[in-house]
């Protein structure tokens, strides 16, 4: 029933469905997050909420819905090389999300999920040259004051990944 062409054409609408609804001027809602994990074996789905996972991880009401979303979203990014360019697109957004302390943890198991899990080269790749980036792009930015929570934070992060990659890897 939903194989070949009549499988794209559904993943096609589920994900036009997603991204009219996330679109719209209205609140997002516990029902849309409760459901959303169902669906995140479709790549645009991965996507779009990856997109939106910063914005639901910092609402009260949303963020336990969202903390599953996120596990179950990075747990589906598709072990392929080259990477799929909705997967590519969702780690993006997960890698630019800036949450608050209390949730960093998460983000850093989460990010760590997704190098153990799609351990190419394209993926580590953009994960460490992201980190490094944000790392040097504080350092310009910070006028000299070093410490910070955040500048700390980043350089934990690029520390596990880097810890996360096989050896392997680390020669490509």
């Amino acid at each position: 029933r939903y194989f070949g062409v009549n499988k794209d054409a559904a993943f096609d609408l589920m994900g036009s469905a997603l991204s009219t609804r996330l679109g719209e001027k209205v609140k997002q809602n516990s029902s849309l997050l409760s459901t959303l994990p169902d669906f995140t074996r479709i790549p645009r789905v991965r996507s779009l909420a990856a997109s939106q996972l910063e914005k639901w991880l910092q609402s009260p009401a949303l963020s336990g819905l969202a903390r599953k979303l996120f596990s179950t979203t990075v747990g589906r990014i598709e072990n392929v090389d080259p990477p799929l360019p909705e997967d590519i697109s969702a780690i993006q957004s997960i890698l630019s999300m800036s949450l608050k302390a209390n949730q960093f943890h998460a983000h850093v198991e989460n990010v760590i999920e997704i190098v153990k899990s799609v351990p190419t080269p394209a993926v580590c790749r953009q994960i460490v040259l992201f980190l490094l980036r944000e790392e040097i792009d504080r350092r310009d930015n910070s006028d000299g004051i070093q410490g910070t929570t955040d500048n700390k934070d980043g350089l934990k992060m690029l520390k596990a990944v880097l810890q996360t990659i096989s050896p392997e890897l680390g020669h490509d």
